[in-house]
């Protein structure tokens, strides 16, 4: 529901942190600045003024870090959803409208963290650790069941591209990922997408490996 004492602009804002629960600043900033035409040193006003209206609230004083609802409760860095949180940064760079950004849904089903829209295609972000490889191999199968069934298309199930997120440290890491996959074999739409930081208050640096 709009509120009336808001901006537009803060408007989208708020209902999207109540979607997904949190943002960081840097994604709240590239969000305003890409798909809602604000200049740079506006998402800090819009951001101060939530705050002020007790809208949402922000983890640090001087109001960066993770930004929450005003009623979600989060009063630490511990309390985010990280998994939601690395999703959203590729979503907000992927994606090349508005109305691919509010595409997209959060999940706690079938270990993915959040699924949206783009290009017309359906796409489902998982973030897996080194030791959850086991999550990849549940969503094949599931990709698998209900894909490439022959009956699949007469129950209406959407194809879906996999994003397959992690983080790491070192490029010894890195390597150990790319390896595991290499011997998976993995026969279904997905991309792997490597975060170079295990912490993402700030927007990290990530590479992508794209398989069709």
């Amino acid at each position: 529901m709009r509120n009336n004492q808001l901006s537009k602009e803060e408007n989208i804002l708020f209902e999207l942190i109540q979607t997904v629960d949190a943002m960081t600043y840097d994604q709240i900033q590239q969000f305003l600045t890409k798909f809602l035409g604000c200049s740079e040193n506006v998402p800090k006003y819009i951001i101060h003024n939530l705050i002020r209206m007790r809208a949402i609230e922000a983890t640090q004083e001087d109001e960066e870090g993770y930004i929450t609802c005003g009623n979600s409760g989060f009063q630490t860095n511990a309390n985010i959803n990280t998994d939601v949180i690395y999703a959203l940064y590729y979503l907000l760079d992927k994606a090349k409208t508005l109305d691919e950004v509010l595409s997209l849904v959060p999940s706690n089903m079938n270990n993915v963290a959040l699924s949206f829209i783009l290009n017309g295609e359906y796409y489902e972000a998982t973030y897996v650790s080194l030791d959850e490889m086991y999550k990849i191999d549940m969503i094949r199968k599931r990709y698998e069941n209900d894909c490439l069934d022959a009956e699949y298309q007469k129950d209406e199930v959407i194809p879906f591209r996999s994003v397959f997120m992690f983080g790491v440290k070192t490029d010894e890491e890195e390597r150990e990922i790319l390896d595991k996959f290499e011997k998976m074999n993995l026969q279904i739409p997905h991309s792997i997408v490597i975060f170079h930081s295990k912490n993402p208050i700030t927007k990290p640096n990530y590479t992508e490996f794209s398989i069709e």
